[in-house]
């Protein structure tokens, strides 16, 4: 599903109620590269194909980059218990995950 690759998991955001303020329009979840249609709402890249007056939208890519989430934990076996949202498995606090915490914009400097 291509939709997985344009926005975040939903299990990594350590304070939801506010990042979904931040959604895109028509599937709910947090965008990775933060579009606007001609009304302003927000839009993940994956629903705003074929629309048109899509544009850029700087200002909220900025708020979304300084989301505050946890680690992005890959499972070591079948047993991880799974978080849905996007394309990468996220696993439940065990012994071994990691217990960073930091910015969507440091998530590529920690894993």
């Amino acid at each position: 599903n291509n939709e997985n690759a344009t926005v975040w998991p939903s299990g990594l955001l350590l304070n939801s109620a506010y990042a979904m303020t931040f959604a895109c329009i028509k599937c709910n979840e947090i965008p990775k590269q933060c579009v606007s249609n001609e009304d302003g709402g927000i839009l993940c890249q994956h629903c705003s194909t074929n629309m048109n007056g899509i544009m850029q939208n700087k200002a909220i890519q900025s708020i979304v980059s300084k989301l505050k989430v946890k680690c992005i934990t890959l499972p070591d076996s079948g047993d991880a218990g799974e978080v849905e949202g996007g394309g990468v498995v996220v696993t439940r606090a065990k012994d071994n995950q990691c217990d960073w915490t930091g910015m969507i914009k440091n998530i590529e400097d920690h894993t």
